[in-house]
């Protein structure tokens, strides 16, 4: 519970430069995986049945983006396991790097 607040509580700027640098990077990754996987068919199928990433309703735009990054399994995994399908997808709705990135 300690590490979580601790962890919940940093700031872009509290962090070093190495691990900004990795953290900018698999946001990018992230992205770029949503992309491809919406111009896949399998993508397109999802896009079809769940809605659009880009709807007004941020939960349902969190789900099809999850969704979107798995299908085609291109995604890093952590020790703790897939990470970013879950807590990114909303974070990037409508935000900058910065922002999800917590700054």
């Amino acid at each position: 519970m300690r590490l979580a607040q601790w962890a919940s509580g940093l700031r872009h700027t509290d962090l070093p430069d190495r691990i900004n640098a990795y953290a900018t990077s698999q946001l990018i990754s992230h992205l770029a995986v949503v992309r491809a996987g919406m111009a896949h068919p399998l993508g397109q199928r999802l896009v079809k049945a769940f809605g659009s990433p880009t709807d007004d309703r941020p939960d349902q735009a969190a789900y099809v983006l999850a969704a979107l990054s798995a299908c085609l399994y291109y995604e890093d995994s952590m020790y703790v396991g897939h990470v970013w399908h879950s807590s990114l997808g909303a974070a990037e709705l409508d935000a900058t790097v910065r922002e999800v990135l917590g700054a």
